[in-house]
């Protein structure tokens, strides 16, 4: 509880000065109530980056080095180390005992994830066209240019966001975190980027927090005030219709007002109360409703950066404020009653190829298995159940910058992988044909290779690229666009 503290509403909000910029700046045109009925065909994307380069041959499409005349030489894995749960078509890389990276034992969570959500676990080859990480990354949001530029959270805004607050919210880093290159996307559809998932919540109110407030009519009286002395200044004259400009001015005094009377720095707050640490109670604010769910799901939500975007993404859906969300681990390292996050994230590779992915899908997935499971217990409108739990509704896709080497000194599980462009994806959705693997791989090379995206059936020396991979993510949300590769074999009732 270092992060947040003690005695006055300056020390509360340490830290959340990149937040509140942005939630100022961001030209977003909602002015509904947040929780205003839930459209009957409206879905929900949340992106997961693998940031630096998840291997698809890491986790759930693992080879056995007996099943190979090049096991010994392609990465790939002894039999106990493979694990597929009772029932499943799928299966992935296991550790039954703890494994030691950098003096901590890492703990897998590859083999849980499955046992609880893989009958909607779909696997899905792909070749990226870019070993750069900044390239590779926003590609994998854009398909590679496939729908205009458009970024699938930019999509997914413009076709389900109608009536939000902030359609999309993007808390990744780097190439995950770039507006797409469509300049016909309204303002209202770009992502807002959000710098402390942890601290969001209070920079959706201008004054809550504030000890001995003046009178609520004064506060809005100075508010006008300062309005006028803006476009009055010589800076406001000068830069009167400077679109920038335009766009704050718009957001402070459509936006800011809604957020407020929509009480989302309650509803978005995840800390408890916890009097002489995080001392909610003695600034007049409270925890969400959903904070006790939130703390269960992602115990570590204050201390890890991660847990907190992760808590935030189902609040932000939860509440009616987004529709799409992207979250991801840092590259900096996390030292949190063990290794959380390695150095570079899975770029670390490049130094211990195999535990660093190990360490890094097992946090990835962890982050996953919380959000899924609160979608999963939460239903989609308070005032109609009959609508269904959140997750009916829901894809979760797990976005890799690209793979990694496909060989490794004879027998040897130290070593380290550069980037290579042959992959795949992990899409979660009830929405999905779960429980299977789009494609295959070559067990004498460890190339994965494509499927028929009708029929399903692999189809090896084809490959799939970001484009096809963008148009099963858009053809399970309903999100139509010209040169769409419609994916009938994974999409149900396609």
């Amino acid at each position: 509880m270092k992060r947040i503290l003690k005695s006055s509403r300056r020390s509360l909000l340490q830290g959340m000065g990149s937040a509140l910029a942005v939630a100022g700046a961001s030209s977003l045109i909602s002015t509904r109530a947040a929780r205003a009925q839930v459209p009957v065909d409206r879905k929900f994307l949340f992106v997961i980056a693998a940031t630096g380069g998840g291997s698809i041959i890491d986790s759930f499409l693992p080879i056995v080095d007996s099943e190979s005349p090049n096991g010994a030489t392609i990465v790939a894995f002894p039999n106990q180390l493979v694990a597929q749960p009772n029932g499943s078509n799928l299966r992935c890389v296991h550790s039954p005992f703890p494994i030691e990276l950098g003096g901590f034992n890492i703990v897998g969570h590859l083999l849980p994830f499955l046992q609880r959500h893989g009958s909607d676990v779909a696997v899905m080859t792909q070749e990226c066209t870019s070993v750069n990480h900044l390239i590779a990354q926003k590609r994998s949001l854009t398909g590679a240019g496939i729908n205009g530029g458009r970024t699938l959270l930019e999509a997914a805004a413009m076709a389900h966001g109608n009536g939000l607050l902030m359609p999309a919210v993007n808390m990744c880093e780097s190439g995950y975190l770039e507006p797409g290159d469509d300049v016909s996307v309204p303002d209202s559809a770009r992502a807002v980027a959000v710098a402390d998932a942890l601290l969001f919540a209070f920079a959706t109110d201008g004054v809550r927090g504030l000890q001995n407030l003046p009178q609520r009519s004064l506060i809005d009286r100075a508010r006008r005030i300062r309005n006028r002395v803006d476009d009055d200044s010589v800076f406001g004259i000068t830069f009167r219709d400077a679109p920038l400009r335009r766009s704050f001015i718009d957001a402070r005094t459509r936006l800011a007002p809604t957020m407020e009377a929509n009480d989302l720095i309650t509803k978005l707050t995840m800390v408890a109360n916890v009097p002489g640490s995080i001392p909610l109670d003695d600034f007049d604010l409270s925890s969400s409703p959903d904070g006790e769910k939130v703390r269960a799901a992602f115990p570590s939500l204050t201390s890890d950066p991660f847990e907190a975007q992760g808590a935030l993404a189902f609040l932000l859906a939860r509440h009616g404020v987004s529709c799409a969300v992207a979250l991801s681990p840092s590259f900096n390292p996390l030292l949190d009653d063990g290794l959380k996050n390695t150095p570079l994230a899975f770029d670390f590779s490049h130094t211990n190829h195999t535990l660093t992915q190990y360490a890094m899908w097992s946090r990835v997935l962890r982050c996953a298995d919380g959000l899924i499971t609160l979608l999963k217990g939460q239903d989609v409108d308070d005032d109609d159940p009959a609508q269904g739990k959140m997750w009916n509704r829901s894809l979760v896709y797990i976005a890799t910058d690209f793979g990694r080497d496909k060989t490794r000194p004879a027998n040897s599980f130290e070593f380290g992988s550069g980037h290579h462009l042959n992959n795949g994806n992990i899409l979660i959705s009830p929405l999905l044909n779960g429980n299977r693997v789009y494609g295959g791989v070559d067990v004498n090379t460890a190339l994965t290779f494509g499927f028929d995206p009708v029929t399903g059936i692999a189809a090896p020396g084809s490959l799939m690229r970001e484009g096809e991979v963008y148009s099963a993510v858009a053809h399970a949300l309903g999100i139509d666009f010209d040169g769409r590769v419609d994916m009938p074999c994974m999409v149900k009732n396609a």
